[in-house]
């Protein structure tokens, strides 16, 4: 009850504040980002722009939707509130055509919801024009969804509509559908590393992610797979993607943690025959990685209080790489709507420990985390963005969307087993300063 009389306490002190959130064209743009020869256009004002620009040069280094010869990646109609009314047919294929120039190997096509309510029939518009390259409407859903909304979205309409070779099906091929690239880093490149790494330890080959860094074209590697693994970011793109291609669709979570990669092992093994395998997989990497962890558990991590802000998906097995060390957790709250969170999100991580959804930002000031039971020097997981001010008081781990402080030149995993190793140095370093 007291959870819940601090929830609507929080609600009451900040009824029109900004929510622990990010908003759906971020989300588009980041599967945008996440595809490297693929347009975006958007039918809006140059603030879309902005969006675009939250995670350029600043969460991904090696972004390429801008570019100094002028030709974007992020492409605006400039409608705007004086002409948003008028025939816009032409100008909207005008402008789409410009997004066509040689190296791209598809366009996206969205807008915002000044745009979308005035019934503009792009549809109609991307169908009679003739495309020398794909054309691919992605709904306008900014006023009802968040940032992974927009991801998945963008996700499912590229699985509609891409159009697929012909090939035999592997047996043994796997592909990941629905895989969060929020950057084009080496956290990313050491998290497909370790995720093909397993793979292969289970006799299994890793023949597509949607979306891995690819090109327009690589994405056809999916017709092979004969298994598609669902995560998370992209249920409704994996299930279309199976339906058309016959392949056996697997539904997993996020492999984050420990305990959580210790799980996507075993249910993947189990959905493709090689149960045994996994679980004899599973228990040696999670003795490799305890005994490597030891050591450093009692001086770091025992005892210690924490609190982690993420996305949904990621949320239960951060905490429980937490836990797993010993630390109390104190709090935890999703970045993201309620909707996206898997059923053991929808109470308690941790006994006392309920998890907030989306709550004001005001939820994460210092004074509010100590309230919650965070002494000085405790561990923070949480973005950059909701950081401000935090590191004077507690540990803080720049971690999620955005990162603007923590970036990776080499491989740096944070998934799977290395990636725990990595997540737990990484968190160690941030508590050391603490005992300065």
């Amino acid at each position: 009850m007291k959870a819940r009389a601090d929830e609507t306490t929080l609600e009451a002190e900040f009824p029109y504040g900004s929510r622990l959130n990010l908003s759906y064209l971020i989300g588009v743009c980041l599967a945008v980002n996440a595809l490297r020869d693929v347009w975006l256009v958007v039918d809006g004002p140059d603030c879309a722009h902005f969006k675009g620009q939250y995670l350029f040069g600043k969460h991904d280094w090696a972004s390429t939707l801008y570019r100094t010869d002028g030709r974007h990646r992020i492409v605006f109609t400039g409608t705007n509130a004086q002409n948003v009314t008028g025939n816009r047919d032409r100008w909207i294929e005008r402008t789409i055509r410009k997004a066509m120039i040689d190296e791209a190997g598809a366009v996206l096509f969205t807008s915002m919801p000044m745009c979308g309510i005035t019934g503009a029939q792009y549809d109609r518009i991307i169908a009679g024009m003739g495309a020398t390259r794909p054309v691919v409407e992605v709904p306008g859903h900014s006023l009802r969804g968040d940032w992974l909304d927009g991801f998945a979205e963008t996700l499912a309409a590229i699985a509609r509509h891409k159009e697929l070779p012909r090939v035999r099906r592997r047996k043994g091929a796997v592909a990941l559908v629905g895989y969060l690239l929020d950057r084009n880093e080496g956290d990313h490149a050491g998290n497909l590393a370790e995720l093909r790494r397993i793979l292969e330890a289970l006799g299994l080959e890793l023949a597509s992610v949607w979306p891995g860094g690819d090109s327009w074209g690589e994405l056809d590697a999916v017709a092979r797979a004969g298994t598609i693994v669902s995560l998370p970011y992209g249920r409704v793109a994996a299930r279309t993607l199976a339906e058309r291609t016959g392949a056996r669709l697997v539904e997993t979570g996020v492999p984050i943690g420990l305990d959580g990669t210790r799980r996507w092992v075993e249910a993947l093994g189990a959905a493709c025959g090689l149960g045994a395998r996994a679980e004899r997989l599973a228990q040696a990497e999670c003795r490799r990685v305890a005994a490597r962890l030891g050591r450093v558990v009692p001086f770091y991590f025992l005892n210690r209080g924490a609190a982690v802000f993420a996305d949904p998906h990621l949320l239960g097995g951060l905490a429980g790489l937490c836990t797993d060390l010993g630390m109390r957790l104190r709090l935890a709250a999703s970045v993201g709507r309620e909707a996206h969170a898997p059923e053991q999100l929808r109470g308690e991580l941790a006994p006392g420990v309920p998890v907030r959804h989306e709550p004001p930002l005001g939820a994460i000031e210092t004074r509010r985390l100590a309230e919650a039971g965070l002494a000085r020097g405790d561990l923070v997981l949480i973005n950059a963005e909701m950081a401000r001010g935090l590191h004077r008081q507690f540990s803080v781990v720049d971690f999620g969307v955005p990162s603007y402080f923590h970036h990776a030149v080499t491989e740096a995993p944070f998934l799977g087993f290395e990636g725990a190793l990595h997540l737990v140095n990484r968190m160690a370093d941030a508590l050391a300063w603490s005992l300065d």
